[in-house]
Formats: structure tokens, sequence, C-alpha cells
């Protein structure tokens, strides 16, 4: 698995794009998703439970993965509409990086933070804020156009997008 891990880490660290999807499987009787992240350099696989941002920002992290409160993380949660209330106490707390989702979750509860919508995109947002502290900003993502896979630089692959031009 530190091989497996390994392989995604540098690639996503030496690329300028990768190709990204995800498809529903079954194992052991239970559905679930398996995504691919890679390009011509490099193959990464992952089966997961969800196919949402949260697990897709989970896994571009790799084994880096932890919760990082940077200007990148809080300018997501802006873009994302986060109420002034909740962005300005994670802003005013001195504590700006968590190791796991244990951390993460007390920390959040303790300043009252617990509305859904709210949880959703302050764990977005800090899974944003490490993405980018692990990877190149200017990372290219390119996908089918699932509304998971829409961070960074988002393209669509030729197929999905030919099928635009096709519409016209």
């Amino acid at each position: 698995h530190a091989e497996k891990d390994s392989v995604l880490t540098a690639g996503l660290k030496s690329s300028t794009y990768t190709n990204v999807d995800d498809t529903g499987a079954r194992h052991d009787g239970k559905n679930g998703y398996c995504t691919h992240i890679g390009n011509e350099y490099f193959a990464w696989f992952e089966s997961t439970n969800s196919k949402s941002r949260i697990n897709f920002l989970k896994l571009l992290c790799g084994s880096e993965f932890n919760y990082i409160l940077n200007d990148d993380a809080f300018q997501y949660m802006m873009d994302a509409r986060l109420p002034k209330s909740p962005l300005t106490v994670l802003e005013n707390h001195p504590t700006k990086e968590f190791t796991n989702s244990t951390q993460w979750q007390e920390h959040i509860k303790a300043l009252g933070i617990n509305k859904p919508r709210h949880v959703k995109i302050v764990t977005e947002g800090a899974l944003f804020g490490s993405v980018v502290s692990h990877v190149p900003k200017n990372l290219v993502i390119v996908s089918d156009d699932a509304g998971q896979f829409n961070i960074l630089s988002h393209s669509l692959c030729w197929v999905h997008a030919e099928r635009t031009l096709a519409k016209l």
C-alpha cells in the first residue's frame, strides 16, 4: 500500500494534468466505487464507498491526508458561500492543521459548526487546503464533468467536450 500511495504522490507532483474518473463497483454484496487518477505516466486506483467531493479530495491527498486551514482553504469556503460566522470562527482559531478525521470533527463540533451544509463546506475547504499544499496548484483535473472533480483547473475529456459541441 505504501508503494501504491507513493505512485500517486509522485505522479501528481510531477504532472501538469491528471485524468480522473470513477465507476460503480460491487464488493462483498455492497455498492462501492472505484476511482482512477492518472495520465500516460502513472495510474492509480482506489475503491471506496463514496464518490463525493470530500472522498475525491481525500484520495488526492494520498498518504499525506490531513486537514489544513490556509488561504486556499478559506478562499474555497468563501467561493462555496460559507456564511461569515463559521468562517470567522475558523479564521480566528489558532489551530490550523489536523492530522485525522477525528481531530477535525471534534474541532468543528467544539466551534459550533454543526449545520450539515456548513460541515460539508468547511471539510471540503480544509481538505482542499491539504491538496494544494501537496500538489501543484496549477494541476489540471481532466474529467467527465462530474461535480466532485471540479476543483483546481478543471477540464473536460475530449469525449465529453465533443458531446457539448455536437449539441450546438
